[in-house]
């Protein structure tokens, strides 16, 4: 699959730098500059581990998108669980696949938070595409 660099949100984002109780953003896409998808297509929102999550206690990893119409306040539009890390031990497994809808405002961002325990391992890639390369079962 190619991607365009400006559609990508976080290319090996380390969460092991994330202490419990804290959370870290991935980039931010400016949905005005780069929206040249055609009307009535889907553009797919891709979170996936490019490294298993691993921790020494119990942590947990909850995963939000958001949108902004400045860059400076953000809304959440979704929002996971806190779910244990041991649901994301594989590298290649996918935290969110979604088809966002056409009415977000022109910013977007990805956020993780982690809790309970510190994160050992674990990096993600998020990124926007019109032909996501899994089978889509959500």
């Amino acid at each position: 699959m190619i991607l365009d660099k400006d559609l990508i949100l976080a290319d090996g984002l380390d969460l092991t730098g994330i202490s419990s109780g804290s959370n870290q953003d991935g980039q931010v896409v400016d949905l005005k500059e780069n929206n040249d998808y055609a009307p009535g297509n889907v553009l797919w929102l891709v979170v996936r581990l490019s490294e298993g999550l691993d921790s020494d206690g119990s942590a947990t990893l909850q995963t939000a998108i958001q949108h902004s119409v400045d860059d400076a306040a953000y809304n959440t539009y979704l929002q996971t669980p806190a779910k244990a890390y041991t649901k994301y031990t594989n590298q290649g497994d996918d935290i969110i696949a979604i088809g966002l809808p056409a009415h977000l405002d022109r910013y977007l961002k990805i956020n993780f938070a982690v809790g309970t325990a510190d994160l050992t391992a674990g990096q993600v890639e998020a990124y926007l595409t019109q032909n996501p390369s899994f089978p889509i079962t959500q």
